[in-house]
């Protein structure tokens, strides 16, 4: 059952790790390509906001392998950024296969981000 909300940004798809918690800041990536990488969805979802976590789940039976698909979630510092990742890349085709993004199941955020724009910016003021 996919359910739709419609806001203010625009209508997106709730992630089917969803349990309904509005501060979640943590996305479902879905359908990713087996050759797709941490480093590469830091980029793709670091050029929306400061990146707080990356992982995929790589996997680890032989009919996981066999379904040549793999799903992560990334998590982002702050909400805003990461509802504007659903918006622009749900449906993107990255390495030939259209990902799926949703949110997902909050997760504890570090104090300083991994990666992202908002992480650069730091760095930049205090070289």
């Amino acid at each position: 059952m996919k359910i739709i909300i419609d806001d203010a940004k625009g209508s997106f798809d709730i992630g089917s790790f969803d349990n309904g918690d509005t501060t979640t800041t943590n996305l479902y990536v879905g359908n990713l390509n087996p050759l797709v990488t941490e480093d590469l969805l830091c980029r793709e979802f670091g050029a929306h906001g400061a990146i707080a976590s990356v992982k995929i789940m790589w996997p680890r039976t032989d009919e996981e392998k066999e379904r040549n698909r793999n799903c992560g979630f990334v998590s982002f510092m702050q909400r805003g950024p990461a509802q504007n990742a659903i918006l622009a890349l749900d449906g993107k085709e990255l390495l030939g296969n259209a990902i799926k993004v949703g949110w997902g199941k909050p997760v504890p955020l570090p104090p300083q981000p991994i990666y992202g724009f908002f992480f650069d910016l730091i760095l930049f003021d205090f070289i």
